[in-house]
């Protein structure tokens, strides 16, 4: 504001078309006044335009861990599903009622569940809930052989870590204490 003035009463006092010495020091100052808020609108538009990558980063790493656990769930929720009818199979055997197992129904839900595995990754997470699958089904409807609930709660149990792992979810244990 005070170059203004300046320029005013320099103006007023020699109204020829050249400047006064003193009015072009404050031109001076006003160009890098000038300057000083151009620069500084630059650097709050950069600071804005790296504010929303980094926002959208955010973002999406937050829609990939979201994915990422439902397609986990229903990967384990299918599994539990195909092993508990297994289970209800060998019952209906061992009571001498003919099993209601279909194997085509209980699995046709499988290979979609794999590729969203396959996709959201990572590759050790698929691989383990194929394991795990394989576990599940590993001696049909037929007795179990010797072993196999420890293979399968194995199988399970390295699954769902490597999900916590992934999802970086912390394995709260929770400790039972007795009262007295």
């Amino acid at each position: 504001m005070d170059h203004i003035l300046r320029l005013a009463v320099a103006l007023a006092a020699n109204p020829s078309p050249t400047l006064a010495p003193d009015v072009l020091g404050a031109s001076t100052g006003a160009s890098t006044l000038l300057l000083a808020v151009a620069s500084g609108a630059v650097g709050a538009a950069l600071l804005g335009l790296l504010g929303a990558w980094l926002v959208r980063l955010d973002d999406h790493r937050k829609w990939i861990r979201q994915e990422r656990l439902q397609a986990y769930l229903r990967m384990l929720t299918i599994i539990n599903g195909i092993f508990t009818a297994v289970v209800d199979a060998r019952s209906d055997i061992a009571a001498g009622r003919p099993p209601t197992f279909d194997v085509k129904e209980m699995t046709k839900e499988l290979p979609v569940a794999y590729a969203a595995i396959d996709i959201l990754g990572p590759t050790a997470v698929a691989d383990l809930a194929h394991k795990l699958a394989m576990a599940s089904l590993a001696d049909g409807i037929n007795v179990p052989a010797e072993g196999h609930e420890e293979r399968r709660k194995a199988a399970e149990r390295a699954f769902t870590d490597a999900t916590r792992k992934v999802l970086k979810i912390r394995n709260n244990k929770v400790v039972k204490t007795e009262s007295k």
